[in-house]
C-alpha cells in the first residue's frame, strides 16, 4: 500500500513524493542512507526484513519506487512453493540505471530469473521521462505516464472504493507544485482512517512520507516517519543530500 505523485520538469528540477503504508507488525525501516550499487551512489531507506527498499534515487537523477499490485496477487495456494523473492531487492537491482529506458531490460531480466509477487514500479529522471511498469505474475508491461494518472495509489482493503476516494481528494485539492502535493500526501479523508492517502486501519497504517527533490543544487531525500499516534502527523523531516554525478548535473 502506497501513494505516489510527482511534478513535471522545471528550472528547479523535479520532485517525487511517496507515502509508504505497511502492516503495524512490520519492523520500522532504517532511514535513508547513501551507499553504492554497481559503482553508482544511491540514497534509499532500507527495509530491515529483507534488506530491500521501496524507494531510491541515484547520483544520476534516476528515481524509482515500488507499489504492491493487490488485484493480481494470487491466493496462497497458487503461489510458488519456494515463496517469492523480496520486491525490495528487485528495486535495488535498478540502482545503477541512468533512465527509465535503461531500467526496462533490467526489470525484464529480473522477473525471468526469480519469482516476484505482482507489483507496480514508477521511475523518472530529470529530463521528463516517467515510466510505469506492471508485473502481474506472468507479463511485464510498461507505459509512459503523465501527471494525469496521479495519484498512483494502492490498497489491499476495499481497493476500488479507496482508490476512488483518494482520486476525489486529489481533484478537490487540485495540487500543482511539490508543496501542494505534499499537503495532499499528509491529508486524510472525512470518511475515516482507511480512506485517505495518510491512512490508518487496525492492521496497517501510513508509516512514512518521503520526498525526493532533483534540484540543480543536489538530490535531496527528505524522510518523515509517522508519529506513534495516528492523529499526531509525521515526525520532523530528516534530509540526506546526494551530490550529482559529474556527468549528470542538470
Amino acid at each position: 500500500m502506497c501513494t505516489v505523485t510527482w511534478t513535471r520538469p522545471s528550472s528547479r528540477g523535479r520532485t517525487l513524493l511517496c507515502n509508504r503504508d505497511e502492516q503495524r507488525s512490520r519492523p520500522a525501516a532504517l532511514p535513508p542512507q547513501i551507499f553504492e550499487l554497481d559503482g553508482t551512489r544511491v540514497v534509499a531507506p532500507i527495509d530491515p526484513q529483507a534488506g530491500g527498499t521501496w524507494l531510491l534515487a541515484n547520483e544520476r537523477g534516476f528515481v524509482a519506487t515500488l507499489l504492491n499490485y493487490y488485484d493480481a496477487t494470487p491466493p496462497a495456494s497458487q503461489r510458488p512453493a519456494e515463496g517469492y523473492r523480496s520486491r525490495g531487492l528487485l528495486l535495488r537491482s535498478l540502482g545503477a540505471c541512468t533512465s527509465p529506458s535503461e531500467a526496462g531490460p533490467v526489470l525484464r531480466h529480473a522477473v525471468c530469473e526469480a519469482a516476484y509477487a505482482p507489483f507496480w514500479i514508477i521511475a523518472l529522471d530529470p529530463g521528463g521521462a516517467t515510466t510505469r511498469w506492471r508485473w502481474d505474475g506472468e507479463d511485464l508491461t510498461s507505459s509512459e505516464v503523465g501527471p494525469d494518472v496521479m495519484p498512483v495509489t494502492t490498497s489491499s482493503w476495499e481497493t476500488a472504493d479507496v482508490l476512488a476516494e483518494r482520486a476525489r481528494l486529489f481533484e478537490q485539492l487540485h495540487p500543482g507544485d511539490a508543496d501542494e502535493l505534499e499537503t495532499y500526501h499528509h491529508s486524510c479523508s472525512s470518511k475515516g482512517g482507511p480512506w485517505g492517502p495518510c491512512m490508518a486501519r487496525a492492521d496497517a497504517r501510513t508509516v512514512s512520507f518521503s520526498r525526493i527533490d532533483l534540484s540543480p543544487e543536489g538530490i535531496f531525500f527528505s524522510y518523515r516517519p509517522r508519529a506513534t499516534e495516528d492523529d499526531a502527523g509525521f515526525e520532523p523531516p530528516a534530509t540526506v543530500t546526494l551530490p550529482w554525478h559529474p556527468d549528470h548535473r542538470p
